[in-house]
C-alpha cells in the first residue's frame, strides 16, 4: 500500500496477492477478479487500465450506460485466433454457446457501467475458462497460439463480445468506430499507451500532458 499514500483513497484491497505465478500469461485474469470483485459491492464503477488517461474525466453518457467500453476491435475474431482457442480449450463456456461467433472483440481499457448482473456473468464465465481445470493445458502448456497475448486477450476483451451477444447487451462504446486515430483521441482527450509504453517520445508526451494538467492548461 506504500505507493497509494500520495492519494484520497477511501481505501485499498489486496485481493489476488496469492495468484498462481504461472497465470502471468493470461495478464487480464487480474482485471477479470477486480471486475467480479467490484460487483458485489453493488455500485456502478469504471476501471481503466494503468496504461490508459482519462484527461477530462469519463462522459455522461457513459455514466449512464449498462456497459460502456473503449472501442470494438474490428475483425479480431481472426487475428485473436478464435478457432485455434476453440480446438485447444475443451470448456470455453460463453464463447462456446455462441453462433454464429462475434466478429468483433471489445477493447476494455476503459470498461464499467450500470449493469452489474450482466458483469458479473461476464467475469465469471471468463474466470471460469481460466480456472478450470480441464483447460489447465491451455494456460499452463505450450502456448499454441502466434502471439504471447492471445490467452490474455481472448478470456477478457473477445469474452466480453460474447457475452454481449449471450445476453443481447449493447455496449456503450468511448469511440464508435474503432480504434481512435490520434487527431480522434486528443480531441476526446483520451490516451491508450498499448505498445507505446516504453517509448521514450510518448513518455516526455504523457508527462508534458500531465504538467499542463497540473497547471490548468488542458
Amino acid at each position: 500500500l506504500e505507493y497509494f499514500k500520495e492519494f484520497k483513497f477511501d481505501s485499498v484491497e489486496c485481493i489476488f496477492d496469492d495468484l498462481d505465478v504461472r497465470y502471468n500469461n493470461v495478464w487480464s485474469v487480474s482485471k477479470l477478479l477486480a471486475y467480479d470483485h467490484i460487483c458485489d459491492k453493488g455500485d456502478p464503477f469504471i476501471h481503466i487500465d494503468y496504461d490508459v488517461f482519462l484527461w477530462a474525466g469519463i462522459q455522461q453518457r457513459l455514466k449512464n450506460a449498462q456497459v460502456f467500453a473503449q472501442c470494438h476491435e474490428h475483425h479480431s475474431y481472426y487475428w485473436y485466433e478464435i478457432e485455434k482457442f476453440l480446438q485447444h480449450c475443451p470448456k470455453p463456456y460463453l464463447i462456446g454457446k455462441i453462433d454464429p461467433k462475434p466478429l468483433h472483440g471489445i477493447n476494455v481499457g476503459i470498461f464499467g457501467g450500470n449493469n452489474l448482473d450482466f458483469i458479473k456473468k461476464y467475469a465469471k464465465s471468463s474466470l471460469d475458462i481460466i480456472f478450470d481445470q480441464e483447460n489447465k493445458e491451455l494456460f499452463f502448456g505450450e502456448n499454441p497460439f502466434e502471439g504471447h497475448w492471445n490467452r490474455a486477450v481472448i478470456t477478457e476483451q473477445y469474452s466480453l463480445a460474447a457475452a454481449c451477444a449471450y445476453y443481447d447487451i449493447k455496449p456503450e462504446l468511448y469511440f464508435k468506430n474503432g480504434w481512435p486515430n490520434n487527431e480522434e483521441a486528443n480531441r476526446n482527450k483520451y490516451t491508450h499507451l498499448m505498445g507505446a509504453k516504453h517509448n521514450r517520445g510518448v513518455a516526455e508526451k504523457i508527462e508534458q500532458i500531465a504538467n499542463n494538467l497540473n497547471t490548468k492548461q488542458i
